[in-house]
């Protein structure tokens, strides 16, 4: 799973872009309808509130995807071992034989099912830590979500208030643009300062490779052992 895929900080990012674009789709004023930003206001605010909270937090998706073809992959690996088993047994079928390829199945099985395992718990306890990590930084977005949400509401009272008091609407619609302009510039300082889960995920990365190499070279010394073994039994008959 790439670190990509993950809650990032260039989320925040992303919350303060919409408020860059909308600002590009307020309209213009023209001189015979002076009152139709005023008129608007509501409706554009609307528009920009939307976008905000129907924006998707990304999740471990890539994580399903990978059990998936995890598994895949381990149904296929039976299928091509139990082929390989049932060869050896039409080869090997008299009894002393038998009886050590019983053991070498055995013993190559039980390597498998010692291996499946720890891969699968490296697995859950990277994205048990993994998730821990994305919902403390979840709850800073929808920190500044929020944060983005109340002074959007606050700049559009204003606006409100502005065109109530009689000010040129052409007025009014710079104050509205020079406020969500700060306030998007407020977010993006948030965020900047907040600190990167980059560097604690590569570790998690780190440690569930590391977990995942040993299971993976235990299994092979087990495997080729118990092979050597069977080899040996069977040529010696």
């Amino acid at each position: 799973m790439k670190i990509s895929k993950l809650v990032t900080r260039q989320k925040c990012l992303v919350l303060a872009l919409i408020i860059a674009l909308q600002l590009i789709n307020v309209p213009i004023v023209k001189a015979n309808s002076s009152d139709s930003f005023c008129r608007s206001v509501v409706a554009i605010s609307s528009k920009i509130s939307s976008d905000i909270q129907h924006q998707q937090l990304s999740e471990l998706d890539s994580i399903k995807a990978g059990q998936s073809k995890l598994d895949n992959r381990r149904i296929t690996a039976n299928s091509k071992r139990l082929e390989h088993f049932d060869k050896l047994d039409k080869k090997y079928f008299e009894t002393e034989q038998a009886e050590h390829l019983s053991q070498y199945k055995q013993v190559v099985q039980g390597a498998i099912t010692a291996r499946r395992l720890a891969v699968d718990k490296a697995r859950a306890e990277f994205i048990s830590s993994a998730n821990l990590l994305i919902i403390a930084h979840r709850d800073e977005i929808v920190q500044s979500e929020q944060i983005l949400l109340t002074s959007l509401a606050t700049i559009t009272k204003t606006a409100q208030d502005n065109c109530g008091s009689g000010m040129d609407p052409m007025q009014v619609k710079s104050v509205f643009k020079s406020s969500l302009g700060r306030a998007k510039l407020d977010l993006i300082n948030a965020v900047q300062t907040q600190p990167s889960n980059k560097q604690k995920l590569n570790l998690l990365i780190t440690i569930r490779k590391q977990s995942i190499d040993e299971a993976l070279a235990e299994f092979k010394v087990t495997a080729f052992d118990a092979k050597q073994k069977f080899l040996d039994a069977t040529s010696q008959q």
